[in-house]
């Protein structure tokens, strides 16, 4: 399922709130704040794949505790569809850099 995932699915969703789920954890609410390419980072053996790979940004009010974590990411859906559950998703924390410190910022790579 991971492998089918790209860019594009996420673009729609950018501003929306999934939720992050772990067997540590409860679910905590992110918000999708960015999607970016990252071409530069295609894998040799992947070359004549046509997924392009790219990086979700997300932020938490609710994760201020949580450091890098692997769980089920169930994004936001339409009214009428149920919500798209991607397993086995890593995400890692990354440093606020400038940005506002009482939120936690994470990042989900896609190669």
């Amino acid at each position: 399922m991971l492998g089918n995932v790209c860019a594009e699915d996420f673009l729609p969703l950018l501003g929306k709130v999934c939720y992050f789920k772990t067997e540590h954890l409860a679910p905590v609410a992110m918000q999708i704040d960015a999607v970016t390419m990252r071409p530069e980072t295609k894998l040799p053996s992947y070359l004549n794949s046509e997924r392009l790979p790219f990086m979700v940004e997300l932020s938490s009010a609710g994760a201020i505790n949580m450091i890098d974590a692997t769980g089920t990411l169930a994004l936001p859906a339409e009214e009428t569809e149920a919500d798209k559950q991607l397993h086995s998703v890593w995400i890692g924390r990354v440093a606020p850099l400038g940005r506002d410190p009482t939120l936690a910022y994470f990042q989900l790579l896609f190669n």
